[in-house]
């Protein structure tokens, strides 16, 4: 993608775009330490009855304790095809919570005979709110192109891949958004659905395997992440062919930067709609809209001015 900034709008375009997928993915591993922060002390407190311990304090020693036990491990594998069985267990675990957000909402057909009547089909006022985790939630070029370096095959196969991801997530989180509001529409929601959801050993379970493919998700964000900023720190090859290649003197202290500085604001910020809300808003709208769109413009109309001074 910096390649692709550089081409079209030299090197302030490549800067814009290393800042922007920088921005973006830290901000995703922000968001996914948040969301380890809400569900692992749930689990723990009912395994170890830690309640001697406040809530805070084991929040953040757990999400200590997953990056160094996990996060980090995951991240200094130096090819991303290691992790295509954390991927398809990955997707295991999202089926199962679309299932169980189904159940739940089964559930209140059942004991609400009048739930028909008092659910709200529109509510403008939250749209604002709403629109940049729409935004952010649909955006997942920065992996894409980690992931098509490691795809063999044609180009028809690769885009009917990229085809299948893009759906199973859009009726992910079509089946999720429906079903979770018709489950818990008399309730306060917090940003993480699965607090909501009636205490079961299943539940824990589901749990206990969206924190590890939470954990586990970390590396596809950190790869393209290191990427950028490697290339943004280091300006020797800017009219070379940028590779994913990082020399191994910067590696790890760029993936141990990525690592702690995001785990640092994660503990920080308690709320994980609200860092969704920011990067989507921000740089999530101007790395996965705005520039796409300009980058379509611009080489549309040299193309059409190509042909029509050929044409002269």
């Amino acid at each position: 993608m910096e390649l692709l900034g550089f081409h079209i709008f030299g090197t302030s375009g490549k800067t814009v775009v290393e800042l922007s997928v920088i921005g973006f993915l830290m901000g995703s591993c922000v968001a996914f330490y948040v969301v380890i922060g809400d569900l692992s002390p749930l689990i723990v407190s009912k395994i170890f009855n830690t309640q001697s311990i406040s809530h805070d304090s084991l929040r953040k020693l757990l999400i200590v304790f997953i990056t160094l036990t996990t996060i980090i491990p995951l991240s200094f594998q130096k090819s991303i095809e290691s992790l295509s069985f954390v991927c398809r267990a990955s997707i295991g675990f999202y089926i199962c919570l679309t299932l169980k957000t189904v159940f739940e909402s089964f559930e209140r057909f059942e004991n609400d005979p009048n739930w028909s009547s008092n659910i709200e089909l529109w509510n403008p006022s939250g749209i604002l709110q709403c629109i940049p985790i729409f935004s952010m939630a649909m955006s997942c070029q920065m992996q894409l192109f980690e992931v098509y370096e490691t795809m063999s095959g044609s180009f028809d196969h690769i885009k009917r891949t990229v085809n299948t991801a893009t759906s199973i997530c859009l009726i992910v989180y079509c089946v999720v958004g429906f079903f979770g509001y018709l489950a818990f529409y008399n309730q306060t929601l917090s940003g993480n659905v699965l607090m909501n959801f009636s205490p079961s050993l299943a539940n824990d379970a589901i749990t206990i395997g969206f924190i590890m493919s939470i954990a586990c998700s970390f590396p596809l964000a950190i790869f393209p992440c290191r990427t950028s900023l490697a290339s943004f720190l280091h300006r020797k090859n800017l009219h070379s062919e940028l590779a994913s290649y990082v020399p191994e003197s910067r590696y790890q202290p760029l993936t141990l930067f990525i690592i702690f500085s995001t785990m640092i604001v994660g503990i920080l910020i308690p709320s994980v709609e609200v860092i969704i809300s920011l990067v989507g808003s921000t740089i999530g709208i101007l790395i996965c809209v705005i520039f796409p769109a300009t980058c379509f413009a611009v080489s549309y109309t040299h193309l059409r001015a190509h042909e029509t001074g050929r044409n002269l």
